[in-house]
């Protein structure tokens, strides 16, 4: 690789996604304000920038949140924090805005395009860098990094390239088939950094334990919590989806990281765990013995209906009749009606409905995933500039850092923020050593 003759620039960027293009457009700007020579290149391997930034929230692109926290996210978090506070939701916006983006926030705190398209977001930052000169070099896949002569070298496949800053933001093995890969921890191996093992994260998870075959498809709102050898280790609440192989729903994204970890490295939470199970309140807005009541008037009232219709009118049908299945006998050819049901029966059901188990069997792997949980270790970096202690004019942004979000736009805030905190870093380092040195004068 890299066999043609050497391109020199100011700023190299590995990788065209969401943290790669906001630090290229950034560290161009900078370049220019401070009229420093050179530019930026940003060398994707793909045949186009964004790909993965184009699927983002469905194609709507959730690019922040109001909530933006620490508590929101996991990893390297003491160590982001700081940087977390200097670019809160608001400074979000207003980059966004300043480039000629308008913004909405939704009533969950979510923060969108005004025109809820990614494809504004990309085509913002895409912009933004053809404005300030930024280079966008596609099918470029970097296969090898070194330092030569006081600069840092990205070699190609048939080219080199030069400059005295680099930033790699190419990303994790997320969502392979948007371009997704371990192609920045290979590059970045010869420099030995401390970092946590990838493993999938924001994904839909595999159960066993009931006929999924007969839920796909269906939703409903409750509570799922995440039981570690029949202990609770986490909760969340909102809609769950049944998908035939297992749950998904952003509730279930955001237990996915501690099933995920489970099913890599056998711990929870850094705890060895044996067995992960879900359980599913489906009414917790009532307690089991509201339900039981419910359920023992409706058997009165309508004594000759189903007992596979218990739960109609609390759940989806489909969804009550199946957890009707599992707390009856319904073994029968004829179809048990309420009157037969004896009330040891009702207090199953109710209890079922408020402690459904699945057994859990792992995550929906790299394909289904969002994000990548680990990463390079906080530990490794200058915070305030992303730079790498010991390695002058090597950055990195994105989810390479050991840094990971709720579902909700916590991601991608964290991908703009370290991408223009790294972009503006590297481009003022650059330019102190591209610029001649302004000499002083004699002290009288």
């Amino acid at each position: 690789a890299g066999g043609g003759i050497m391109r020199q620039t100011a700023v190299i960027v590995v990788g065209a996604g969401a943290s790669g293009l906001m630090a290229a457009a950034s560290a161009a700007r900078t370049l220019t304000q401070r009229k420093a020579p050179g530019g930026v290149l940003v060398l994707e391997a793909g045949k186009k920038p964004g790909r993965k930034l184009l699927a983002t929230g469905n194609g709507r692109c959730n690019l922040s949140n109001r909530e933006i926290a620490a508590a929101h996210y996991h990893g390297d978090t003491s160590a982001a924090f700081s940087l977390l506070q200097t670019y809160p939701a608001g400074e979000a916006r207003r980059t966004f805005e300043q480039m000629g983006l308008a913004t909405l926030e939704d009533g969950a705190g979510r923060i969108y395009p005004r025109g809820e398209q990614a494809a504004a977001v990309l085509q913002t930052l895409l912009t933004q860098c053809r404005r300030w000169g930024a280079e966008i070099l596609c099918e470029q896949k970097a296969e090898c990094l070194h330092q030569e002569n006081g600069q840092w070298v990205v070699s190609a496949q048939e080219e080199a390239f030069a400059a005295p800053c680099v930033i790699v933001a190419s990303g994790s093995p997320a969502a392979p088939q948007l371009g997704g890969s371990d192609s920045g921890r290979a590059l970045l191996a010869p420099f030995h950094l401390t970092a946590a093992p990838f493993f999938p994260g924001l994904c839909p998870v595999r159960v066993a334990g009931q006929r999924l075959s007969a839920l796909k498809g269906m939703r409903s709102k409750g509570t799922v919590r995440l039981l570690a050898d029949g202990g609770e280790v986490a909760r969340e609440s909102g809609e769950i989806q049944f998908t035939g192989e297992g749950l998904s729903g952003i509730c279930v994204f955001q237990l996915s990281r501690w099933v995920s970890e489970w099913e890599s490295s056998g711990t929870v939470r850094g705890k060895k765990r044996k067995n992960l199970a879900f359980s599913l309140d489906l009414l917790p807005e009532m307690t089991e013995e509201e339900v039981f009541a419910h359920l023992l008037q409706r058997c009165r009232l309508l004594p000759q209906e189903p007992a596979a219709d218990l739960l109609s009118g609390l759940l989806n049908l489909r969804v009550g009749q199946e957890i009707c299945r599992s707390a009856l006998d319904g073994s029968g050819k004829e179809p048990k009606k309420n009157a037969a049901c004896r009330k040891e029966e009702l207090w199953l059901t109710a209890k079922t409905a408020k402690d459904w188990r699945f057994v859990i069997k792992g995550t929906g792997g790299w394909e289904q995933a969002q994000v990548a949980c680990g990463g390079v270790k906080m530990e490794n970096a200058a915070p305030h500039s992303l730079e790498i202690a010991g390695r002058p004019g090597l950055f990195l942004a994105g989810e390479l850092w050991n840094v990971d979000g709720d579902c909700g736009g916590f991601n991608l805030h964290w991908a703009f923020l370290s991408g223009k905190t790294a972009g503006m870093a590297a481009a003022r380092r650059a330019a102190g050593l591209l610029l001649p040195k302004k000499k002083e004068g004699r002290k009288t």
